[in-house]
């Protein structure tokens, strides 16, 4: 029997370990010159460059064991940490007195000058006030979760419990809103399922059989692709998995991105400290880095779902339009109009932009390098 054990705390909350700490992709990023930079390029101790991996984490207090010469230098950054190692090396183990110990076999030996990424995942506990919500068995997950499986591609939806919300300039977005995010108005959505994550170049190509994205790499998410395209790659996706994926709504998506009838109120999607959970300009440092970041690299908001605010916008189905004082249930935008919403904000934008109620909108044949998709799906699948 599934059971869900919840552990409630009067004064304080127990935070334990629930799995250990995992890499869940790497990859050479082709178009990341860091390592083979003035002023961020690092010699070993024979002077040839190193290789550089950028370890995607917002957890700190790592140790890190590479081969017979050892790590040659670390540097904290925001979200993500560089570890430049000699030529060669095959494999690296990274130690945590919390989260414990793994080693990473690379699927070929660093090569000198070059930039890879690696994502790592930290466990992390589900709390609400004072209560941590842990689940006793993994059939429990499976109640919350849908992995859909295409080829060799897996990916997760979330189920949203349905609920009523106020969608827009809500108190806590303060004096950033904006004239199209009034009136704040109350919205009643049924249940529904939105991806965990942005759709990957590595779905998209699974699908598609090409990859659109001007920054390449197969955890990042597909980029340069126009509404249209996105329909195309639905329709195709839909037919290889028998299921009815589809673009959350305007009203699904900010619904989601707040924390559904879990959220906390916050600015941006699941905290008020945007670099928890965006990456955006400020600590982008798009002086050595241009383009979105790898998934599932910073912070996931009160469902459990990433990147709602930052990395790249995401599409909707909706047109775009101006808001009503009107309670609505299940809406779907206007009939017509000239451009289509897209919602989140992105790896060029101010950290303002990434808030759960900021609107942006393009014409249903833009492409950029700033917009992707996230799917959606109706909750009886």
């Amino acid at each position: 029997m599934r059971q869900l054990l919840i552990i409630l705390s009067l004064f304080c909350v127990l935070i334990g370990r629930a799995q250990d700490v995992s890499v869940t992709s790497f990859s050479l990023d082709e178009f990341d010159l860091t390592a083979n930079v003035q002023g961020t390029a690092v010699s070993d101790q024979n002077g040839e460059k190193c290789a550089l991996i950028k370890i995607f984490t917002t957890a700190t207090g790592f140790t890190y064991e590479v081969g017979i010469l050892g790590i040659v230098k670390t540097e904290q950054h925001t979200g993500e940490i560089w570890v430049y190692a000699p030529h060669g090396v095959k494999r690296i183990k990274m130690n945590h007195q919390q989260y414990g110990m793994v080693e990473y076999f690379f699927p070929m030996p660093l090569e000198s000058a070059r930039t890879y990424r690696m994502v790592l995942k930290t466990p992390k506990p589900v709390i609400k006030d004072s209560v941590v919500i842990r689940y006793q068995d993994a059939e429990v997950e499976s109640a919350t979760t849908l992995t859909v499986r295409v080829g060799k591609i897996s990916f997760d939806m979330i189920k949203v419990e349905g609920g009523t919300f106020t969608m827009g300039a809500t108190p806590e977005q303060k004096g950033e809103a904006r004239k199209d995010e009034k009136p704040a108005h109350q919205v009643t959505l049924s249940n529904f399922l939105i991806g965990e994550t942005e759709v990957t170049q590595t779905l998209w190509r699974e699908v598609m059989g090409s990859n659109p994205s001007g920054y390449k790499g197969s955890d990042l998410p597909v980029t340069n692709i126009t509404w249209d395209d996105c329909h195309e790659f639905i329709k195709k996706l839909n037919e290889k998995t028998g299921k009815t994926f589809r673009l959350p709504t305007e009203a699904e998506w900010e619904y989601a991105a707040r924390g559904g009838k879990g959220s906390q109120g916050y600015i941006f999607s699941g905290s008020n400290a945007v670099l928890d959970v965006a990456w955006h300009n400020k600590d982008s440092n798009r002086d050595k880095h241009n383009g979105p970041y790898a998934i599932k690299s910073k912070d996931p908001n009160e469902l459990g779902i990433y990147d709602m605010s930052g990395n790249v916008n995401e599409w909707c189905s909706d047109w775009f339009g101006d808001y009503t004082k009107e309670a609505q249930t299940n809406p779907q935008g206007p009939a017509s109009g000239q451009e289509r919403v897209y919602r989140g904000g992105s790896w060029w934008y101010y950290g303002k932009s990434c808030r759960v109620s900021r609107r942006n909108s393009g014409k249903p044949d833009t492409k950029s390098a700033m917009v992707g998709l996230r799917l959606a799906m109706s909750a009886n699948q």
